[in-house]
């Protein structure tokens, strides 16, 4: 059984200094991957973004003044040591095919080998108000993701490609691959037709949305099988899970903290806001069925002591 680690995502928003120390503070307190979002704009409604309902807004003007992850990455890679770092997640609506696989083998000089390519089929906010297509997103990852190891393997041949979304014709991907290994892809993934997909493409699956420790066995079990079917080793898959958690001094005062706030709540719905020390208890049951990586990422919070335990 391989060890479970922890690593940190950060919301990659406005003001710079809070974006890129975050990461690194993160770093320094023993986050072993680093990663962050690729949004326009947030979930999070306007109405709530106050300091008397979302602590947060002392210091953070705006829950939508997100900044480029693969600037803030590059940043990062040069200056953190050690930890895998990576978007959670992306999608080839917004950026193409070619554009995220030319991106991540750049971030993988940077970083000598530690990024990662979190990828997932898009979130209606990132896409529509912008006057972009949100529609068969499913079947456009799964061809943005042949395209992406297409090009990583063709060694500077020229690739030629027919698929309903994109067509390349005698395109050239000639960067040459970090000590000749492709970036890791991890998935974003909850529904079958994704699981399966995962199977067939990902070196790792980092789900974000609710589920008790079966039902991540269960569709861990369907990724199996689809790779099983693909012919394809699952030997170094990293099964992965992000959780939201919250921060104080004692139990008690998170679970009080978080759940009184109108964003903790609306958050508790569709995700996993840890209450009571189950952060734990859900990490020890995860690693049994199979998780080997727990990202975290603060929610609602307060402040605490820098080192004080977070639960």
């Amino acid at each position: 059984m391989k060890n479970v680690t922890v690593g940190y995502q950060d919301a990659g928003i406005y003001p710079l200094w809070l974006a890129t120390g975050s990461l690194r503070l993160a770093r320094l307190l023993g986050a072993e991957s680093l990663w962050l979002p690729d949004h326009y704009m947030g979930f999070v409604p306007a109405s709530v973004w106050k300091p008397e309902v979302t602590p947060a807004a002392r210091t953070i003007y705006s829950p939508d003044a997100f900044f480029d992850p693969m600037q803030i990455l590059a940043v990062t890679a040069t200056r953190v040591r050690g930890a895998d770092i990576g978007t959670l997640v992306t999608e080839p609506i917004r950026r193409h095919p070619m554009a995220l696989a030319q991106s991540f083998v750049t971030l993988d000089h940077l970083s000598k080998g530690r990024a990662i390519l979190g990828i997932g089929n898009g979130e209606r906010e990132n896409v529509e108000p912008y006057g972009l297509p949100f529609s068969r997103q499913v079947s456009r990852l799964e061809e943005a993701l042949i395209i992406i190891r297409t090009l990583w393997q063709s060694g500077g041949r020229p690739v030629n490609y027919e698929g309903r979304f994109w067509q390349l014709r005698d395109a050239i991907f000639n960067l040459p691959l970090y000590r000749n290994r492709p970036p890791r892809i991890w998935i974003a993934a909850h529904a079958p037709r994704m699981l399966a997909l995962t199977g067939r493409y990902g070196d790792g699956w980092v789900p974000s949305l609710k589920m008790t420790p079966e039902q991540y066995a269960e569709r861990l079990s369907l990724i199996r099988r689809a790779a099983e079917a693909a012919g394809r080793s699952l030997e170094n898959f990293v099964p992965a899970q992000l959780l939201i958690v919250a921060l104080g001094e004692n139990r008690e005062q998170v679970v009080e903290t978080a759940m009184k706030s109108r964003l903790g709540a609306a958050m508790s719905f569709w995700f996993q806001p840890r209450r009571g020390g189950s952060t734990a208890s859900t990490i020890r049951s995860e690693k049994i069925i199979g998780a080997s990586s727990i990202s975290c990422r603060p929610g609602c919070e307060r402040r605490t002591s820098t080192g004080r335990r977070a639960t």
